[in-house]
């Protein structure tokens, strides 16, 4: 089931590999965030971690999708994050959590991955009168799955403009 945007092309686990920097970068605001520890800022930008839509399927999981980005909301135009559910599974209800990223998310569900399979794409983009430089906003995009076969996670790192792709299986 398609709620909003085009395929985006399926990605390969080499695909997935960040530069080192921002990788570094976004790994160490997510640890500040998951631990509540306040994380230093960078001269253009303040830590925002506010954007996390709930998934709920017709096979009893729920998938939440959670990006944590070096850059206030304000600088981001979009954030939008592509699901692939099993075959056969279909969405009971989307869940988005507001905060600063209010109208700016986007899910996109297709049912289309094998059994138990859950792979999830966020892209972050960036207003272009933000003033921050493109490409240099770590992003860190948590995937996380809970159901019957219980619960799994997993984190990703990329920039801004970069499609930040995870998979778990559960």
């Amino acid at each position: 089931m398609a709620l909003s945007l085009p395929r985006s092309p399926r990605f390969s686990r080499s695909s997935r590999r960040a530069l080192p920097g921002p990788a570094v970068l976004a790994a160490g605001l997510l640890a500040g965030l998951l631990l509540g520890a306040s994380a230093p800022q960078a001269a253009h930008a303040a830590l925002s971690s506010s954007t996390d839509p709930i998934v709920n399927l017709s096979n009893g999981v729920q998938v939440q999708i959670t990006a944590a980005l070096a850059t206030s909301s304000s600088a981001v135009s979009t954030i939008a994050y592509t699901l692939h559910v099993p075959t056969g599974a279909r969405v009971t209800k989307i869940t988005y959590t507001g905060g600063g990223f209010t109208g700016k998310e986007t899910v996109t569900v297709y049912a289309d991955d094998a059994a138990h399979s859950y792979d999830t794409a966020t892209l972050v983009t960036l207003s272009t009168s933000s003033g921050v430089a493109h490409g240099s906003v770590a992003v860190s995009a948590k995937t996380a799955a809970q159901g019957a076969g219980g619960n799994v996670s997993t984190v990703a790192t990329g920039v801004d403009g970069q499609s930040v792709g995870a998979h778990v299986t559960l």
